[in-house]
């Protein structure tokens, strides 16, 4: 704040320290009312009874200090704290040389260029094998995991998993074809040797497996009937590291 020149002069309600998590809590807890994100803001200190005499201003005193506080200060917090915190020696940040990033809920615009021209579209699978939308690549970049759903309510046993080559040939099922097998996310260990997919019963929770490159040798790793066990993630060295309760 001192650096911005927004220290206030005298005591506000609405300080400007409070103000800058106001702000972040708009962006948090968007679209909601201004009034409700400072109550989520201030709600657990009032419980904790460390409020005192404190209240939830007017929205016109938000709308107020938030143009008081201005930009200025939500820049200097962002280039100061923006910053990768993965080094090359943070296992999993980085691939081939290139940082990995994730973004849930957020569509990119990537700009063109030579390499990313738009063309070259080809499909891999026939529409007829209803593949899944969560493909792997393997380390060495010769196939391509794929999981296949059948038609019919989501979670509806009857799939299987494949891999195929990039060139579109060599398309290769590594677990039997079952009416009563339902299968789920499949990822390549980092060495590419092994494959980690989940796996459920009709009518039961999945759990998690893994198998050679080529299909044999399954194995179960979890069992946990009350639970459904997916989208696990390969920690270092090479064994499932995260357990999520959803596929």
């Amino acid at each position: 704040m001192a650096a911005c020149g927004r220290v206030e002069q005298r005591k506000r309600l609405l300080p400007a320290r409070l103000v800058v998590y106001f702000v972040l809590g708009l962006a948090l807890f968007s679209p909601a009312p201004y009034l409700d994100v400072m109550r989520h803001l201030v709600e657990g200190l009032r419980g904790l009874g460390l409020l005192g005499t404190w209240h939830v201003p007017a929205k016109s005193s938000l709308f107020g200090a938030r143009q008081r506080l201005g930009p200025e200060p939500l820049r200097v917090l962002f280039t100061t704290t923006a910053k990768p915190m993965g080094t090359e020696a943070t296992p999993g940040a980085f691939w081939r040389g290139l940082r990995l990033l994730a973004v849930d809920g957020t569509c990119w615009d990537v700009a063109d260029s030579p390499a990313a021209d738009g063309t070259g579209n080809r499909r891999l699978t026939p529409w007829s094998l209803r593949a899944g939308d969560r493909a792997d690549w393997s380390p060495d970049g010769a196939s391509i995991l794929l999981t296949t759903y059948p038609d019919g309510p989501r979670f509806a046993p009857g799939g299987a998993i494949y891999t195929i080559r990039p060139d579109v040939t060599g398309l290769h099922r590594l677990t039997k074809e079952s009416s009563t097998i339902f299968y789920g996310l499949a990822r390549f260990a980092p060495d590419g040797k092994h494959i980690m997919f989940a796996q459920a019963r009709s009518g039961g929770n999945a759990d998690l497996y893994i198998m050679k490159r080529d299909g044999s040798d399954i194995t179960q790793i979890t069992k946990t009937p009350q639970k459904w066990e997916s989208g696990a993630t390969w920690g270092q060295p090479h064994t499932p590291d995260l357990l999520r309760d959803n596929p």
